[in-house]
């Protein structure tokens, strides 16, 4: 497992991103501090958590490689990650939630299970968020859909990653531009295996990703977000295990 130094946590809290052409508007509050922490503390918990947000991408892109291995190591610096920070109790019930949901990773017995306790994982990131206060969220810059295979690859994981940023942050901006680029992606089973026949599993793979993402332009439910993010995971996963390849490390392109 890569080293850790530079992050010490998950995703609790995302870290502004730098704007771009499409955003979302900032909280309702104009990025105020949170009534529910005084503003000194808030920052003494943003300060602590600085960097926590790439450990949680870290474990997502893993879990796209098909990386099982990571996916667990990482989850459980998560399930017993401390903070010794002065803070509300519901902060400590937001914060107990989401070392749990890092448990059940750590615990996972496959990459399916896996892959849907980090959809829930993403949910307790947003439920936070979404009662204790959250920075502003930009869309990234959309990656464009060239006709080579590593260009529609990253265009393929740049829509991911908005879906997890539909989730974590939570915005639904993110969501609606990640499952409407999913949607398009043209992954030609042909040209992902070249010079060879591709395997029916293959083909089956490819369209499923569509499936999801068509899916996932209606779907309006957090909890059915979740699950729909889940199976996509697991999809990716699955397809980097016939096929080699995935997001590498540090190759994340959120903001």
């Amino acid at each position: 497992m890569r080293t850790v130094m530079g992050y010490i946590c998950a995703a609790l809290l995302v870290s502004a991103c730098t704007p771009s052409k499409r955003g979302d508007p900032a909280s309702a509050d104009g990025g105020k501090p949170s009534p529910t922490l005084d503003s000194a503390r808030e920052a003494v918990i943003r300060a602590r958590m600085q960097g926590h947000e790439r450990l949680g991408e870290a474990m997502r892109d893993a879990m796209a490689r098909g990386d099982l291995d990571e996916v667990k190591g990482d989850a459980l610096l998560l399930a017993g990650l401390r903070i010794d920070v002065p803070s509300s109790e519901l902060w400590r019930t937001m914060f107990d939630a989401t070392k749990a949901a890092a448990a059940r990773i750590a615990a996972a017995s496959d990459l399916k299970e896996a892959s849907l306790d980090i959809g829930a994982l993403a949910k307790t990131c947003g439920d936070c968020h979404t009662v204790l206060g959250r920075p502003g969220k930009i869309v990234g810059e959309e990656r464009a859909q060239g006709s080579s295979v590593p260009a529609r690859m990253q265009h393929h994981q740049w829509a991911s990653e908005q879906l997890w940023d539909g989730l974590v942050v939570p915005s639904d901006e993110a969501w609606n531009w990640g499952a409407l680029a999913l949607s398009e992606t043209q992954l030609a089973p042909e040209q992902l295996t070249p010079g060879k026949t591709p395997a029916q599993r293959v083909a089956d793979l490819t369209q499923t990703v569509r499936a999801l993402g068509r899916r996932a332009v209606d779907v309006q439910r957090v909890d059915m977000r979740v699950d729909l993010y889940g199976n996509l995971l697991a999809t990716c996963a699955e397809c980097h295990q016939w096929l080699g390849g995935g997001p590498t490390v540090g190759s994340s392109g959120s903001q």
